[in-house]
């Protein structure tokens, strides 16, 4: 190093300002740096939480969890609990494969919980105008068949409302399509399958006058109807009853619709393919259009009307088989009973209702869920298989009983998508981005070394 270089660095050393560092300058740094860690590890937090909920709560990273992950569930079931949502996706057609159940929502419209996945899908029934009576759906064992009713305005002169019924295959999307003549029509209140889902049995009520605003439809009825349709020939049948002759009906296998009603109504007023029990339930307040039992010769009625105990009445066809349950439900204070389908001969699914005190004309429901019922036991023995969230929300179940056995009658599934878990994913975003951003601007203030 020569002398001048030596002379100008000393020179710049005693011209350069004062460096005056604070007493706490350590201590700030490590303050920052603990700082910087903490945001680092919020970020890192708030990153796996949001995996996390995407796999729970969407649909296609469910899947994709669920092909990585070894399978514990057997591939179709019934879900042990329903979860219906408002936000739910149309399905593109009716071609939605297995479907475990299906209900009708508070808006009157078709959902449909698939079997294997447990996605919850609105079908696109073509259903039309409202029915002055709500209309009817069913499912058969299986979960491939769908009927549902329909009514719509008629464009081509003749009633102005046309009225029947539709048969969906749910593997293929095929759709077939039964009009029910009779004067203005006939509103189907009722759709029973077969055991085997051969037959499809229908009841409804004959409208004199029906009219239509445009949303639904006004009338005047008068006579019930039955009638029954034979899947393997497309054949249908329909006859008039006399009034209050049906509270409800079901069909076996061997195509015969079973009419339960008033005492009074003689057999000799029903068709040939239909009949009367032996020995019919004498209870008014009995739900009686049920699926007959797998050997079609047992039925299973329960008790309509909210009551502290609902009694049920095992009922054999052609009879005079007859016997009082008392089953045992946990639904609170008051509850209602409907057979949904059968596991075997001998065990029912049925449809328990809890009522809540009356509020005006106005009764609040409460709890909702689906319970197997031993018919052999004289108590009625239960067990509660199938919670259903937000009961209210509900106004009709149906069930493919075919996928439940008594060892494994349901499987855990998943809940719908829903507006409540966007939300979720939204903010768990907007947090990490925010986190993302604060730490950038962060580091970019530390003086680089």
């Amino acid at each position: 190093m020569t002398e001048r270089l030596k002379e100008q660095l000393q020179r710049l050393g005693d011209e350069a300002p004062e460096l005056r560092l604070p007493s706490d300058a350590w201590a700030q740094g490590r303050r920052a740096r603990h700082r910087d860690h903490l945001l680092t590890g919020l970020l890192l937090v708030v990153v796996v939480a949001l995996a996390g909920t995407l796999l729970r709560v969407t649909p296609a990273s469910r899947m994709a969890a669920e092909m990585v992950a070894p399978r514990t569930e057997p591939a179709d079931g019934v879900p042990d609990r329903l979860r219906p949502g408002s936000d739910l996706a149309v399905a593109p057609n009716l071609a939605v494969g297995v479907t475990s159940v299906v209900y009708v929502d508070q808006e009157r419209r078709v959902v449909a919980v698939a079997a294997d996945r447990g996605s919850y899908r609105l079908l696109p029934l073509p259903r039309g105008l409202t029915s002055p009576h709500g209309g009817a759906v069913a499912l058969d064992r299986s979960g491939t068949m769908l009927a549902y009713t329909w009514m719509r305005e008629n464009d081509s002169g003749g009633p102005e409302v046309l009225t029947g019924f539709d048969v969906a295959d749910l593997t293929t999307g095929r759709l077939q399509r039964y009009r029910l003549n009779g004067r203005a029509g006939i509103d189907v209140t009722d759709l029973v399958w077969s055991p085997q889902g051969r037959w499809l049995a229908w009841r409804g009520l004959q409208a004199s006058r029906l009219s239509s605003d445009g949303v639904g439809v006004q009338g005047r009825f008068g006579r019930e109807a039955i009638g029954r349709l034979d899947l393997t020939t497309g054949g249908i049948v329909q006859e008039r009853l006399p009034a209050v002759a049906a509270r409800g009906i079901t069909v076996d296998e061997d195509g015969v619709v079973w009419v339960f009603g008033s005492r009074a109504t003689a057999s000799r007023t029903l068709p040939g393919w239909a009949r009367r029990p032996a020995s019919p339930p004498a209870p008014e307040n009995l739900q009686e259009s049920a699926p007959a039992s797998p050997n079609g010769r047992v039925l299973l009625l329960g008790e309509g009307g909210a009551a502290a105990s609902p009694a049920m009445v095992v009922a054999g066809l052609p009879g005079p088989e007859y016997a009082d349950l008392n089953p045992q439900f946990s639904a609170g204070s008051r509850a209602s009973a409907r057979t949904v389908g059968w596991i075997d001969d001998s065990h029912a699914l049925v449809q328990v209702t809890g009522y809540g005190d009356r509020e005006g004309d106005y009764t609040p429901v409460e709890s909702l869920s689906l319970a197997i019922v031993d018919i052999r036991a004289t108590s009625g023995d239960t067990r509660q298989v199938t919670h259903i969230d937000d009961p209210e929300s509900v106004r009709h179940l149906e069930v493919a009983t075919d996928l439940m056995t008594l060892d494994r009658p349901t499987v855990s599934r998943p809940g719908p998508w829903s507006f409540a878990g966007t939300l979720l994913v939204a903010g768990l975003s907007a947090l990490v981005l925010a986190l993302a951003v604060a730490l950038v601007v962060r580091r970019r203030r530390l003086p680089r070394p």
